[in-house]
């Protein structure tokens, strides 16, 4: 009876003990993900019809190499963070290690841009009336080179591939509002 009674008791401390969180130390705590100011905001616009999406001219490959020289040319003058997107992971630690390891005098050139192809596109009608936006999402392969001077080795010229992922929005006018594009 006595070894019944032990029994008892022990299972009513182990009971009323707390318990700990093993979920959370499993698979940890992460923070949940929400849409960009800039989703949200092409979400709440009003569709636009398939007709008039059809006639949008289709996207001009050298407003993509235009927005690709701006970059490197952006890189080159410290004003990178301007062109990448606040969605963009691990932004502030990309601009870091470019001014800290990274020479100074360091040039990137593009050397030559291929394969950029359309990944997706929304079309959305825009804050003034009779005008639509298109935002696309490009993808390109850019051959670049890095020069820069070693105070050891000297002149030297690091060449490198890379794919970037633009989002380019093109603003279209509708003539009378009902039809036609400007």
């Amino acid at each position: 009876m006595k070894r019944k009674i032990a029994v008892v008791i022990s299972l009513l401390i182990a009971l009323s003990l707390p318990v700990p969180d093993l979920e959370a130390g499993i698979r940890g705590r992460a923070r949940i993900q929400t849409p960009s100011k800039r989703l949200i905001e092409a979400m709440r616009r009003p569709a636009v019809s398939r007709e008039i999406q059809a006639e949008l001219p289709p996207l001009d490959e050298q407003e993509a190499r235009t927005a690709i020289i701006s970059i490197s040319e952006a890189w080159n003058s410290g004003g990178l963070g301007e062109y990448l997107d606040e969605s963009f992971y691990n932004k502030d630690r990309l601009l870091d290690t470019i001014s800290s390891d990274i020479p100074q005098d360091a040039v990137l050139r593009v050397l030559n841009v291929r394969n950029i192809k359309m990944l997706n596109n929304s079309v959305a009608q825009g804050e003034e009336q009779g005008t639509i936006i298109r935002t696309s999402q490009v993808s390109a392969v850019v051959e670049t080179q890095v020069e820069f001077n070693d105070p050891k080795t000297g002149f030297q010229r690091l060449p490198g591939t890379l794919e970037m992922v633009l989002k380019i929005d093109e603003i279209f006018s509708m003539k009378g509002g009902a039809g036609g594009l400007k």
